[in-house]
C-alpha cells in the first residue's frame, strides 16, 4: 500500500538529515530493475505495463501514485505550474514506493519523462510563443531535459 503524503514527508526529512553528506543520487543502484514505459494517451502504456509486469514476475505501478489519486483533478484543473509541482512531488513518492519495495522487478507507468514533456508541452502553449513554440522551449533552459540528481534512473525507459 502507498504510504500517506504526510508519511512520505516525513521519511523525506529523515531520510535527508540522516544522510545529509550522501544523497540519493540517480547512479546509485537499487535493489530491483526498474522499467518505465512512456508514451502518449491511449496508446496501450497501461495494458503493456501489466502484461510485462506479470510476464517478468514483478509489480506494476504508476506516476503519480494511487496515494495521491484523490487529489489528482484538483492540480489538474488548476495547472502551469501548481500541477508541474504536483508531478514533481509524484515522482519522488514513487521513488520512495519503489525503494521500498520487495520485489526484484517494477514496472512503472509513466515518470520523470513524462513530467518533462508536460513542462515543454505547457510552455510552447503560452501565448507569447512563435509559431513553433522556439522562444518558450529555448526559455526553459537545459537543466529541464536533464534527469534530476536527486531522482533514480529507470533501468529501462520504453
Amino acid at each position: 500500500e502507498s504510504p500517506s503524503l504526510s508519511d512520505f514527508f516525513q521519511r523525506m526529512y529523515r531520510r535527508d538529515i540522516n544522510n545529509l553528506d550522501n544523497p540519493v543520487h540517480h547512479q546509485q543502484r537499487h535493489n530491483c530493475f526498474v522499467i518505465v514505459v512512456e508514451g502518449l494517451d491511449g496508446t496501450g502504456k497501461t495494458t503493456l505495463v501489466k502484461r510485462l509486469a506479470k510476464e517478468l514476475g514483478g509489480i506494476d505501478t504508476k506516476s503519480p501514485p494511487a496515494s495521491l489519486g484523490t487529489v489528482r483533478d484538483m492540480f489538474d484543473q488548476r495547472g502551469g505550474a501548481v500541477a508541474r509541482a504536483f508531478y514533481t512531488v509524484g515522482n519522488y513518492m514513487l521513488q520512495d514506493e519503489i525503494l521500498n519495495h520487495k520485489t526484484n522487478i517494477v514496472v512503472v507507468d509513466r515518470w520523470y519523462a513524462s513530467t518533462c514533456a508536460y513542462s515543454v508541452a505547457t510552455a510552447c502553449g503560452k501565448e507569447n510563443t512563435t509559431t513553433a513554440g522556439q522562444e518558450s522551449v529555448d526559455g526553459l533552459g537545459e537543466a529541464i531535459f536533464r534527469w534530476p540528481d536527486d531522482l533514480m534512473c529507470p533501468d529501462l525507459l520504453l
